[in-house]
């Protein structure tokens, strides 16, 4: 599976508000005032073989470690199953 990494930390339509980890359903709507998405809960997500964590731009990938490094907020990029997930990150 292949993901991309939002300004806010959501992964997949998943956002760090919505974070529905116990969900036994496989896909949930998300409705805001500007977009409907459907999207995968992240127990789908960590089914797959491969996860692989796309952060294309120095901006994106500054803003995961800055959200990586924050111990008190959940994001869901940091329910990704570790041993599963390879991140592919532009340093320059």
């Amino acid at each position: 599976m292949l993901l991309g990494l939002g300004h806010d930390g959501h992964i997949a339509s998943i956002f760090p508000k919505d974070l529905k980890l116990k969900s036994k359903r496989i896909t949930a709507t998300v409705i805001r005032k500007d977009f409907q998405r459907i999207t995968l809960n992240i127990n789908t997500i960590n089914l797959a073989k491969n996860i692989f964590l796309w952060l294309p731009s120095k901006k994106i990938t500054k803003i995961f470690i800055k959200k990586k490094n924050q111990k008190n907020k959940k994001i869901p990029v940091a329910f990704l199953k570790k041993n599963k997930s390879t991140i592919f990150l532009r340093r320059r």
